[in-house]
C-alpha cells in the first residue's frame, strides 16, 4: 500500500484536496495542513506565505521531521506554499509528486503553480486554457 502526503492550506485549497479523499481510497494518507482536524489522519504544520521568510524555515524544518518520521512514496497538493514546500522536499526524498492549481486560479497558474510546473512529476490546471497556455495538464475539475 502506498503512503500519500495530501497536503493543503486551509480554505479552498483544503476543501479541493478534500474532494479528491475518494481517489486515495487505497492507500494510506496523511493529509497535512495548517489546522487539525479529528476526522482525518492528519498533521499540522506552520501557514506560510512568501513574505515570511523565519516561517518558510520552519515549515521547511516540519515537512523535513514528517518525511522522515512517515516515509510517504507519493504527494499530491492543491496549493500554497505549504504544498509547494511538501512538493520540494517530496522531489527530494524520491516521492511521485502531483500538484494541481486551484480552481480560483481562472485566468493563469498561481504563483505556486509556476515553480510547482517545474518541481512536480505532474502539474495540473483545473482550467483547460490555462493548462493550454501554461504548458501544463488538464485532467477536469474538482468542484
Amino acid at each position: 500500500m502506498s503512503k500519500v502526503f495530501a497536503i493543503a492550506s486551509f480554505g479552498g485549497h483544503w476543501k479541493q484536496l478534500r474532494l479528491l479523499s475518494e481517489c486515495f481510497d487505497k492507500h494510506e494518507v496523511i493529509y497535512i495542513t495548517n489546522e487539525s482536524f479529528k476526522s482525518c489522519k492528519c498533521e499540522k504544520i506552520t501557514d506560510v506565505n512568501r513574505n515570511s521568510y523565519f516561517l518558510i524555515l520552519k515549515c521547511i524544518f516540519q515537512f523535513l521531521i514528517l518525511f522522515v518520521k512517515h516515509r510517504p512514496s507519493h504527494v499530491v497538493s492543491t496549493g500554497a506554499l505549504p504544498g509547494l514546500i511538501g512538493v520540494f522536499i517530496g522531489r527530494i526524498f524520491f516521492c511521485k509528486t502531483l500538484w494541481i492549481d486551484s480552481m480560483a486560479n481562472a485566468e493563469e497558474l498561481s504563483f505556486s503553480g509556476k515553480v510547482a510546473k517545474k518541481i512536480a512529476h505532474i502539474c495540473l490546471s483545473q482550467w483547460e486554457d490555462v493548462a493550454t497556455t501554461e504548458g501544463v495538464g488538464f485532467q477536469g475539475r474538482v468542484l
